[in-house]
């Protein structure tokens, strides 16, 4: 104990000698009377007492709790070919009365992932070393929070209740709502320090995402690379959590933000300027200051005991806090008296006003924007700083790095961009806005504008500087933004810009019609850099969002270049993309045909984009079942991107990743070997040992090795391809359940059945979380399991299981043939003969039959397993001449395509004879 106090003697009073050489230098001159040691010491030893007491009661009463821990805190596409082969799905179909024909498989491509096991959720009740768990986010408190003592104790009322509370405070911009709900959430927090208080930037989807994941560990759900999943799970833990409180700041549209909100459990507090949230919300509107309230505001943040003068101020500024705020810091920062504020502040009314009616912002008085026009005049003084504030004002609410956004000052207008080059330049127009309290500066070459700021500072430019500084805002970025958003090695750029890439096509698309603006080449980049920004969301894992972004830009560019240019079919690619990520085939080989036709109608078709193109259509057809066509545009792929790059370019890799695959398909084993290695081979030596298009190409030879029976080296290259991905994306991302969709189909044929299972359901769970319950590799994953059980000899359950893969894929080849379905058809008739359900087995036989007839010779090899099932199935029914014929057809087709000596005709060439037997 006595050494307990003895070192809280030392550091205490360290501290104050500290404090006071520093305070000496940094405390405003105002504060002298802090700057007096007797007072900074005697305040330090009364402090002194109050720890050694405390630190005695503590000793004495030995809580042991520890308290909590909280910390505050509130390019282009159409050059870019995706590998559509990259981790294929394969499975056979290889128990009961099945003869497997080498190459007869189960496939499909990518998607999304579950959580491998980890800790039991947890809520706050339960929670093991509790000192250590965050309960809240909070911003810091406002030190100069001021009144709204009776709003405050009606908050508190309504959410005493013993029920789900959502409460929406709502008012003018400026007076007040977050700060409001921020002290309010501090208070709750005090009251209920061991719940949950987490605060939520409501401006975008994107914003409301991350906090919400970012709450994920406090809940126990396991960290997972797709936030918009983590996102929905954290959601529905929440809602079954009946104590806590969240708050979701400057909520936008209630379409956007309460599909985001919790079905029950905690009360729910948003701020918003919207007034459309009848029967979401109870909304209680937050009224301005009143006169003793702003004047005690004042006292506390200028010191001054002129009361009639601050009086005065208040009412020249409305009550409006925010107004308030900006006037206090302006008169601080300069020194200057009220009465000095009050005569620049009145000099400008008439201008002022003015000004203010050209904002176009109803919502928002004059005395908002002439407090923040006065600030302006000072700007103006250095061209930088106000030439910057413009620019930022395009920009998002978020943290913005210069050294990102102003990497390329050729883009910027006059003088900013000569300016802003130089390094001391750029950090004076920094000081300087940091200086009028515009902007705060969070880092080293990092601010941030608040969103009032920027709104009454776009209001107050014209409308061809409007033009000018959105269009300067959508370069920069455009520029800034990395051409390859898939590496690894650029995501901390890209998510550092892709709120302010948002917000900045937010910005110029709200731009009224004008010349300046149908003359400006920003509105054709905004396109360029909505698609660069899906490109990264869907590299994320976050599709629907993408496909949202890749839309709008198609929209967009419908109208600006037509229905049949090459930036409508780059964009058309990209779309293709996505939705084959979302399981979406149809959608996908649409857009992939569309973007093909629009290429050859071009008088100068471009050949790489044709070659893309031609890639990504194929790996379509070819995951459809039309492995024809799908060949014939790999091979022309291969073909061009040769002749433009040349045998050893990096940008052949991906067509020669696809055609291997393919390959494998069509049972040219060696030819897939060479393909496959020389693709891989090319990859490392152009990419960096993580880049995520390694795997695909390993996992490629995994299928190969699987399809020559090599199933021991088909197993390593899928484990070397899971690693590599885990180490890109994390646990949790949908590229990682391809791979183990087939690491799970390999165990089951070795005989690993439990891992096989944990594999399989670790995929079908990643899927899940992802929103993907019906993706086409859910069905492909379902079939496995069904295998798994049936080698355990639960028949029941490998129906069941084998069912629901199934209706998976028959919700997605709704109006196709595709070679998945039946083969899942092929698999569930083979486990209904082994049950004795003779008639069902014919039935879905029959069906898995005609799929796999469509579009392929009567004698492919595919069909023999079919046959077999047939066959056996009409035997049990009596029908000795259908069973005879349809093991006949087996028969011949083996001995066409495999050889008359195969093993796989001489089986069935035994059972034939079976059939020839007396009795039989």
């Amino acid at each position: 104990m006595a050494a307990v106090v003895a070192v809280a003697i030392v550091l205490l009073t360290a501290f104050i000698g500290l404090a006071t050489e520093v305070g000496a230098n940094l405390l405003p001159k105002s504060w002298d009377w802090l700057q007096n040691p007797a007072i900074v010491f005697g305040g330090g030893g009364a402090a002194l007492l109050v720890l050694i007491g405390a630190v005695i009661i503590e000793r004495n009463l030995a809580l042991g709790d520890g308290g909590d821990q909280i910390e505050d805190g509130a390019k282009g596409a159409s050059g870019r070919q995706s590998n559509n082969y990259g981790d294929r799905i394969t499975v056979d179909s290889n128990s009961g009365t099945i003869v497997n024909a080498p190459g007869a498989t189960i496939h499909a491509i990518c998607g999304a992932e579950k959580p491998s096991a980890g800790p039991a959720e947890k809520s706050p009740d339960n929670l093991g070393e509790a000192s250590r768990i965050r309960y809240s986010n909070l911003p810091p408190r406002n030190q100069f929070f001021t009144g709204r003592q009776d709003f405050l104790d009606r908050l508190e009322g309504r959410t005493g209740l013993d029920r789900r509370v959502v409460i929406l405070i709502r008012g003018l911009g400026g007076i007040g709502k977050t700060q409001v709900a921020l002290e309010f959430a501090h208070r709750f927090k005090d009251k209920n320090p061991r719940v949950i208080v987490w605060w939520v930037r409501a401006e975008s989807v994107v914003t409301i995402v991350e906090d919400l994941s970012s709450l994920a560990p406090v809940v126990g759900v396991a960290d997972m690379i797709d936030q918009e999943a983590t996102a929905r799970k954290v959601l529905d833990i929440l809602s079954q959590t009946p104590d806590g409180l969240l708050v979701y700041d400057n909520a936008n549209a209630p379409s956007v933000v309460a599909p985001w909100t919790p079905t029950g459990g905690p009360k729910t507090l948003l701020t918003s300027r919207d007034r459309g949230w009848s029967g979401i919300a109870e909304q209680v509107d937050l009224p301005l200051f009143g006169r003793s309230e702003s004047v005690a505001y004042l006292q506390r943040r200028i010191r001054c005991d002129d009361d009639t003068s601050l009086a005065v101020l208040a009412e020249e500024l409305g009550d409006l806090p925010l107004a308030l705020s900006q006037a206090a810091g302006y008169v601080d920062v300069n020194g200057m008296s009220i009465s000095r504020y009050l005569d620049l502040y009145r000099d400008k009314r008439s201008a002022g006003r003015l000004l203010a009616q050209r904002l176009g912002v109803p919502d928002y008085p004059e005395t908002v924007a002439t407090t923040w026009l006065l600030h302006l005049d000072q700007l103006n003084q250095m061209p930088s700083a106000s030439g910057l504030l413009m620019l930022c004002s395009f920009l998002g609410p978020e943290v913005i790095n210069l050294d990102l956004i102003l990497s390329e000052p050729r883009v910027l207008p006059a003088p900013l961009g000569e300016r802003i080059s130089d390094s001391f330049e750029r950090e004076q127009a920094i000081g300087m806005l940091a200086k009028t309290s515009l902007v705060a500066r969070v880092g080293d070459g990092e601010i941030v504008i608040h969103r009032l700021v920027s709104l009454v500072i776009r209001g107050y430019l014209l409308p061809a500087q409007k033009v000018v500084w959105a269009s300067s805002a959508i370069f920069t970025l455009y520029n800034a933004f990395p051409e390859r958003p898939a590496d690894k090695r650029e995501w901390a750029t890209c998510s550092a810009l892709a709120h302010h890439a948002v917000a900045a096509i937010s910005r110029i698309s709200e731009l009224p019609p004008s010349p300046e603006l149908a003359e400006s080449p920003a509105l054709s980049a905004a396109v360029g850099l909505r698609v660069l920004v899906a490109d990264y969301l869907s590299v994320r894992g976050e599709y629907s969002i993408a496909r949202e972004h890749l839309l709008e830009a198609l929209s967009t560019a419908d109208k600006l270049h037509g229905r049949n240019t090459p930036r409508r079919s780059s964009i058309l690619v990209s779309l293709g993309g996505v939705y084959r990520q979302m399981g979406d085939l149809a959608a996908a080989r649409d857009y992939f045909e569309q973007a093909l036709e629009i290429e050859n109608q071009q008088l100068e078709p471009n050949r790489l984009s044709l070659a893309t193109i031609m890639g990504n259509l194929g790996a379509v057809l070819a995951q459809q079942g039309d492995r024809s066509r799908a060949y014939d545009l790999q091979r022309k792929a291969l073909e061009v991107g040769e002749e433009v790059f040349g045998r050893d370019a990096y940008e052949i890799s991906t067509a020669l990743n696809n055609l291997g695959a393919l390959q494998v398909d069509l049972q040219e084993y060696d030819l897939a070997e060479v393909s496959l290695q020389r693709a891989l081979r090319i990859k490392r030596a152009n990419l960096s040992p993580t880049d995520p298009e390694i795997p695909m190409t390993l996992a490629n030879l995994g299928m190969l090795s699987v399809a020559r029976r090599r199933f021991d080296r088909g197993l390593r290259f899928y484990q070397d391809a899971l690693a590599l991905k885990e180490e890109v994306f994390g646990n949790k991302h949908p590229e990682l359940a391809a791979t183990l969709i087939n690491m799970g189909g390999v165990r089951q044929r070795l005989g690993d059945l439990e891992n096989a299972r944990k594999d399989i359901e670790r995929a079908i769970a990643i899927y899940s979380d992802a929103g993907f319950p019906n993706h086409p590799s859910v069905g492909l994953a379902y079939a496995i399991l069904g295998l798994v059980h049936q080698d355990e000899g639960d028949l029941v359950a490998a129906r069941d299981r084998t069912k629901d893969g199934v209706k998976v894929l028959e919700s997605v080849y709704v109006s196709e043939p595709a070679a998945d379905l039946a083969k899942a058809l092929c698999q569930l008739a083979e486990i209904e003969e082994l049950l004795g359900n003779h008639a069902e087995a014919l039935r879905h036989g029959y069906r898995a039959l005609k799929l796999q007839e469509i579009g392929r010779s009567g004698d492919d090899e595919i069909l023999v397993p079919t046959l077999v099932v047939l066959s056996t199935a009409h035997e049990a029914l009596a029908d000795h001449g259908r069973a005879r014929a349809t093991l006949r057809r087996a028969a011949d087709i083996s001995a066409s395509r495999l050889g008359a000596d195969h093993d796989v005709t001489n089986q069935l060439r035994q059972l034939l004879g079976n059939h020839d037997e007396p009795g039989r």
